[in-house]
């Protein structure tokens, strides 16, 4: 199975294309019901294949935010509690998991409010089961995490222990999530609420009992006194903590010794991007002095007003946004994370972070994820706020 993003003037797409799986119940209800967690799709045969176009204008990838805010705890709960939710809200629609994709660059968020919201990727291809994508998800996590970092580290290790497993499910991450993040009430995570069920069009009671055995989430625990309570989660406590001191005190040798199992930082081999021209010369854009890449984008229109941008950082992030950004531009047209600037063997290209409204290089829009090699007097458009590179 091949991924791919194209950009239309429809809107920016994820295509995948591959040999169809046998559908059941599950096409029934995916006529039928408006489902707000999937991301919404059509298909077409081509080539005797299948592709499958999502529309996934506006969102990012759990690859994108990994490597745009760096890992922590938190930030992997954030992403994986609302995977978690969307899970449990497809039960009552009976879509089994194994239709489901969790490739890091097919798992796609939208941002509300300063919370990610996951929209599930349907797919009815061929493609590896879910324990594997889990495995390789967090594979992915390890190979970008700051080892430098020892406690986050330790349970990114952890995590990928859990995956490691002859028997292992995604809620098993969760808790162990849960643990790490002390804000969070486990109790309250790994609850059940019928009701979720009592609205679902064309189903009466009996067959929504029936789909909860779908649901991972349905723990049914007799309750206990509270000291009882207490105890154990004083016990529980005073074991994690040990064991996390233990990984922390062993991960130097640890990373020294299983070095080489760890993957390599390259892009999957089941994805296929554009290849990135070779230069066939020296840019003049940016150049490297002792303070790091430097160059100039000279303002020329759009927006509420803008100003000139001095391009001091690698990568060099723009957007609406104030925070996380390193440009800040004015327009509502502008997405809050627009697009980014970086340098690679010795060039210097733009990528479009599947802003709503799209970057242009030259009047040409480019799809999520391609990288365009920039050159001196290029014009660069993010929206409707337009640059000439000088």
């Amino acid at each position: 199975m091949n991924i791919e993003y194209r950009r239309t003037v429809q809107g920016s797409y994820m295509v995948l294309e591959g040999k169809r799986a046998a559908l059941g119940f599950e096409k029934q209800m995916l006529k039928r019901n408006d489902i707000p967690q999937l991301l919404t799709f059509h298909s077409l045969e081509l080539n005797g294949k299948t592709q499958f176009w999502y529309d996934i204008g506006g969102m990012r990838s759990f690859r994108d935010i990994i490597l745009c805010e760096g890992i922590t705890a938190d930030l992997l709960y954030e992403l994986f509690s609302s995977v978690k939710e969307a899970y449990g809200k497809l039960a009552k629609y009976l879509i089994e998991d194994e239709h489901i994709l969790l490739h890091p660059d097919a798992l796609l968020y939208e941002k509300r409010e300063d919370t990610y919201r996951a929209m599930l990727c349907f797919c009815p291809l061929e493609h590896d089961d879910v324990k594997e994508q889990l495995a390789q998800l967090m594979r992915f996590v390890i190979s970008e995490v700051d080892h430098s970092k020892a406690e986050v580290t330790a349970l990114c290790y952890e995590l990928y222990a859990i995956t490691e497993r002859e028997e292992f499910s995604f809620y098993d991450l969760m808790e162990r999530l849960g643990r790490e993040c002390k804000d969070s009430d486990l109790s309250e995570d790994f609850s059940y609420d019928e009701s979720d069920f009592m609205d679902t069009p064309d189903y009466d009671k009996p067959v929504a009992a029936e789909a909860c055995r779908y649901d991972r989430l349905r723990y049914e625990v007799p309750e206990e006194p509270e000291e009882r309570v207490s105890e154990k989660k004083s016990l529980i406590k005073k074991l994690t903590d040990g064991f996390k001191a233990r990984i922390i005190e062993l991960l130097p040798d640890f990373l020294k010794g299983r070095r080489k199992l760890l993957p390599e930082k390259k892009p999957f081999r089941d994805i296929e991007f554009d290849e990135v021209p070779q230069p066939e010369e020296e840019t003049m854009l940016l150049s490297e002095d002792r303070t790091g890449c430097r160059g100039r984008l000279i303002y020329e229109s759009g927006g509420r007003g803008g100003c000139d941008l001095q391009v001091d950082k690698n990568p060099f992030s723009i957007g609406s946004r104030s925070g996380g950004n390193d440009a800040i531009l004015s327009s509502e047209a502008v997405s809050r994370y627009h697009a980014k600037i970086f340098r690679r063997d010795g060039s210097f290209y733009v990528q479009d972070l599947n802003s709503k409204n799209g970057t242009f290089v030259n009047g040409e829009i480019l799809p999520y994820h391609k990288a365009k090699k920039l050159k001196r007097m290029d014009v660069i458009s993010f929206a409707d706020v337009v640059y000439r590179i000088v």
